[in-house]
């Protein structure tokens, strides 16, 4: 079976990642259970309600499926691995290293979403050798060893700072 020529095995026709959907009605009922479908499929949403004040405990859960993008980061991070590799080979003979730092769930700006939500920080937190975040500054003497002599042998490496949690499914 195909879809525009496409075997419907190598298509994800429900795939809707870099669409832009307009879900009205959603400060309650069927307005958010369509938006939430939405979101989940990859859609980025643009939320509308007759009281617009109502929408912002349903916006933030909205921002929060930040999940939806999960498949598409970790092919990237997987794709910066091999760069790392890559050019390390490249760039060896001229006696520069490269070196790739990888942390996991740290607190920054562009995680502050996830924090928000108490439950998953108890989640986190509980597959986390240290039993808390990370927090930037955990990173100083990581990045400062991949960029001092000290590491002068090191190259092609990816440095795993990195909790393996994944955040719960809702």
């Amino acid at each position: 079976m195909s879809h525009g020529g496409v075997p419907l095995m190598e298509s994800n026709l429900f795939d809707l990642t870099g669409k832009v959907a307009l879900v009205t009605g959603t400060s309650r009922g069927l307005g958010q259970f369509f938006a939430r479908a939405l979101a989940r499929a990859g859609a980025d949403l643009i939320i509308t309600s007759r009281q617009p004040a109502t929408l912002g405990p349903f916006q933030s859960e909205i921002e929060a499926l930040g999940y939806a993008g999960l498949a598409p980061y970790g092919a990237s991070r997987g794709g910066v691995k091999q760069l790392t590799m890559s050019v390390a080979d490249d760039w060896g003979v001229h006696g520069i290293t490269v070196n790739c730092l990888a942390p996991g769930w740290f607190k920054t700006a562009q995680t502050a979403v996830l924090y928000e939500d108490k439950e998953w920080v108890d989640y986190l937190c509980d597959r986390i050798p240290l039993r808390r975040p990370g927090q930037p500054g955990d990173l100083d003497g990581a990045i400062v060893f991949l960029a001092s002599d000290a590491s002068e042998y090191v190259t092609a490496q990816t440095l795993l700072i990195d909790t393996r949690a994944m955040p719960k499914k809702k």
